[in-house]
């Protein structure tokens, strides 16, 4: 029977965890550092890969899953290529994120607006709702970046060197308020 539950279990334990290689593949992918991903990890599921955000579902309809909590709206999944049941797996969820990342970086540039705009599409909000919601978020990432640093996750915090020049200094200083 044990191992009859331990050979049912195993592949939920091999994707619970995003390994070190996902973490650094999925900042390269996204062109961030591996700190802002653990950082937006720490703020969307405490670093929890089985997490279910659904506090918005009466109103939308969708639900946030995973390690960096990818939306579930169909547009989102078809977009990603994914299915709902494939966010849960830790290193698919992490790379879906860092597109979604990559994505608002490339509308918004490297500021914290783009951070913020990962998580708030000010599809609701606009004006001034949106920009102090996404400022709110942004300052909410930049905390975890200070308080988390490399816990839970790999030692190494620049993937790259295109990585590593594009870290943000602060919400204050980037957060680009249009």
């Amino acid at each position: 029977m044990r191992i009859l539950l331990a050979l049912l279990l195993a592949p939920v334990a091999l994707h619970a965890h995003a390994s070190a290689p996902c973490w650094h593949l999925a900042a390269i992918e996204g062109g961030v550092t591996v700190e802002l991903l653990q950082a937006i990890a720490w703020t969307e599921s405490s670093m929890n890969p089985s997490a279910v955000n659904d506090t918005h579902r009466h109103k939308t309809g969708t639900r946030d899953i995973g390690l960096v909590g990818i939306n579930t709206a169909p547009r989102v999944l078809r977009n990603l290529g994914v299915s709902e049941s494939d966010l849960f797996d830790a290193c698919i969820n992490l790379r879906a994120g860092a597109r979604i990342l990559r994505e608002k970086i490339a509308r918004h540039g490297m500021t914290w607006e783009a951070v913020g705009a990962y998580c708030v599409s000010c599809t609701r909000l606009k004006g001034d709702e949106c920009r102090a919601a996404r400022a709110a978020y942004a300052w909410r990432v930049y905390r975890a970046m200070g308080k988390h640093a490399n816990a839970g996750g790999p030692r190494h915090i620049a993937s790259t060197a295109r990585a590593r020049a594009n870290t943000i200094e602060s919400p204050a200083s980037i957060m680009s308020l249009r």
